[in-house]
């Protein structure tokens, strides 16, 4: 992430965004520097030998196989945990939990959380390895409400801490076929979910991009930070492209911010559109934050059909 271009989008948004979202933001501000620290020293620790080769991953692209199940990336369990040290701290001295979270993630001993299951797991199948340690938690915990509250805390912030382990290895991958990603586009059929780590799309962008100038439509993955490009009519949830299944809702007088509704799955896609007159650029991490609204109005049914 570039925290760079973050702070300018934040600050593009303050005039005309309510307190609590940009207090929202201002708090994730401290998030993603922690990650994007930590996210450095991970990138100068990898070997760029033991990254598979630009025919192996255009072959795993196009075939829908994520990279990291076919070459798992080599995550460190001490940088890992220290990470999710100090991410437990800011959200502790900085977040709105309650005195009974707060205790609990002061107890935690991140260096054996990391090894409830093998950390090999974390770099092969984040997602797999995030839900195997919920169900470690639970197996300690119970099934009480305060322990699936103490679940949801020690995922969000693994999967917080996890995210600067998997960022460079997916920033070197990508990086190294999008070119001949871009070639052949309209050959494939696009990846569904992330080519990196398999995670699903946590929200889009139609936009223009740095090496195109039309409208294409991208996929964001907030578990390793990666954007792929996607078919404009499709589902990012099913994969149809049955136009009749697809529309876009919204909330009046906001058109930057939409929901993509799939009537054949019943799940959406939260997208952000760009608006060649403003001057807010769209960074992903910023708009997921931005959207967290628009999801609780797209749950609660209360957005209308684009026009």
């Amino acid at each position: 992430m570039n925290l760079e271009q973050i702070k300018a989008v934040v600050e593009a948004y303050r005039p005309t965004t309510a307190a609590d979202d940009m207090a929202r933001l201002e708090f994730f501000e401290g998030i993603w520097q922690i990650q994007q620290r930590h996210a450095d020293a991970a990138g100068q620790a990898i070997d760029p030998s033991t990254l598979p080769g630009k025919e192996e991953l255009l072959e795993w692209y196009w075939a829908c196989k994520p990279f990291l199940r076919q070459v798992p990336a080599a995550v460190d369990a001490r940088r890992l945990a220290a990470c999710a040290r100090e991410l437990a701290s800011y959200l502790i001295e900085k977040g709105s939990f309650s005195r009974d979270a707060c205790n609990y993630l002061k107890g935690l001993r991140w260096t054996e959380v990391v090894e409830f299951e093998p950390i090999d797991l974390a770099g092969e199948d984040p997602e797999g390895w995030i839900e195997a340690i919920a169900n470690d938690v639970i197996d300690e915990q119970g099934e009480s409400d305060e322990a699936f509250e103490r679940v949801r805390l020690t995922c969000m912030v693994l999967t917080l801490a996890l995210r600067s382990q998997l960022q460079p290895v997916a920033e070197a991958q990508l990086a190294s076929v999008r070119r001949e990603v871009e070639e052949g586009a309209f050959e494939h059929v696009r990846p569904l979910r992330c080519p990196v780590c398999g995670g699903a799309a946590t929200l889009a962008h139609v936009g223009p991009t740095a090496s195109n100038k039309a409208n294409v439509r991208t996929l964001y993955c907030g578990q390793c930070g990666s954007t792929w490009g996607f078919e404009r009519v499709r589902c990012a949830c099913c994969g149809t492209s049955h136009q009749g299944h697809l529309e876009y809702l919204s909330v009046e007088g906001d058109e930057a911010h939409r929901v993509h509704v799939c009537s054949e799955c019943g799940g959406y896609m939260r997208t952000h559109f760009n608006d060649p007159a403003s001057r807010v650029a769209f960074v992903p991490e910023v708009e997921d934050v931005m959207m967290v609204k628009l999801t609780a109005l797209a749950e609660a049914g209360q957005l209308k059909a684009c026009e």
